[in-house]
């Protein structure tokens, strides 16, 4: 079976070792104790990426894992992006075959609101903002 391709809107932000410590950490792609590690022997950033990219299963673990990924900018003067990654919560194969890890995980209230913002801050096209709103939101009981 052919793998769908995905039509994903975003933004595209340049981070160094430490930014991406700090944003994998609170997206619970590394646990505390991993980026601790990693900060206080200097990694460098292709290792955090590499180490970031680790599927999911191999981890044993949920959660976000990074993805690279295409990017084709629009919008004018857009600069062209060499290389870009997505948090995702599915290991895509060698094959290029889509594994859940887990069903669909909805965002949080909070992280659902910074998208839906940003979303439209960054104006992205206006059927992807209209995703978002549908998009279901996971509250705490």
């Amino acid at each position: 079976a052919a793998m769908e391709i995905v039509s994903v809107h975003g933004v595209c932000l340049e981070l160094d070792a430490e930014g991406w410590l700090k944003l994998l950490g609170s997206e619970g792609v590394f646990d505390p104790g991993i980026a601790a590690s990693l900060r206080q022997r200097g990694a460098d950033l292709d290792e955090i990426l590499d180490l970031a990219q680790a599927p999911l299963r191999s981890r044993g673990r949920r959660g976000y894992r990074l993805q690279r990924v295409d990017v084709e900018a629009y919008g004018a003067g857009m600069p062209q992006v060499d290389v870009a990654f997505a948090l995702t919560d599915v290991d895509v194969s060698p094959g290029n075959s889509v594994l859940p890890t887990a069903g669909f995980n909805p965002p949080s209230e909070r992280y659902w609101r910074l998208l839906r913002n940003g979303a439209r801050r960054h104006s992205l096209e206006g059927d992807y903002r209209s995703f978002l709103w549908s998009l279901p939101r996971f509250s705490p009981s």
